[in-house]
């Protein structure tokens, strides 16, 4: 048997050992003497005294997103560009108004890539607040998914690199208010797999005015993830 464990009852308990970080809480590794020099052990499995397997231990990889913001187009096709004059740039649209079609997009390049070093995927939670709808009673938005995302923001970005998946279902949002949204297998296993690097806001109603307004992407109601990890 390897590990560490604390007996409870007439079974043992598997113990993990964490450090905090900026982002989370990283597993420290485990190890023992032996005659040869040092064995790590807190990554091995193995039975109890009670006849149980102790269960995978897991992290939570969390934090803001690397960058985020919206490009615009008078196409919806093609390359959006970031040809704000003001501060807008800042914010993550979807939808269109009133001369624009909008791409909002978030990326998350350098958690999804610590989250797929560390382990295996299982849980992917995104926190996003709107500040403004068109409409008083506020806005739909489905997560989408986005790839060819470099470190730092770029000046414009290709509809190429967006896809209309469904990560969750089509959630309302409340002018000015926030949610937690669980993302699905497709997301996780989108991540899993490095076949995206962050998420596109798709306004369910497409290029159109009834899902238009924008997401917060700066301070602290920027786009926030926690993404549980078994290792």
């Amino acid at each position: 048997m390897s590990g560490i464990y604390i007996k409870k009852g007439n079974s043992l308990n598997n113990v993990s050992i964490y450090k905090k970080t900026s982002t989370g809480y990283v597993s420290c590794p485990i190890y023992r003497k032996t005659s040869t020099g040092m064995e790590r052990i807190d990554l091995e499995g193995g039975s109890t005294g009670g006849g149980t397997q102790p269960s995978p231990s897991s992290n939570i990889i969390k934090g803001y997103a690397d960058w985020s913001g919206s490009y615009r187009s008078s196409s919806t096709t093609g390359t959006f560009t970031d040809n704000f004059n003001d501060d807008r740039r800042d914010r993550i649209y979807q939808g269109y108004y009133p001369n624009f079609n909008y791409l909002g997009v978030i990326c998350f390049k350098s958690l999804f890539e610590q989250a797929r070093q560390l382990g295996t995927i299982t849980s992917v939670k995104l926190k996003l607040t709107n500040l403004h709808s068109y409409y008083y009673a506020g806005l739909n938005t489905i997560i989408s998914g986005a790839t060819n995302m470099s470190n730092y923001r770029p000046t414009s970005f290709s509809m190429s690199n967006v896809n209309s998946t469904q990560y969750c279902s089509s959630t309302h949002f409340n002018k000015g208010g926030t949610l937690t949204l669980t993302l699905n297998d497709t997301a996780i296993q989108s991540i899993q797999n490095g076949t995206i690097d962050g998420f596109r806001l798709l306004a369910p109603s497409g290029f159109a005015i009834t899902d238009y307004g924008y997401f917060s992407g700066t301070g602290t109601t920027r786009p926030y993830i926690e993404i549980t990890v078994t290792l």
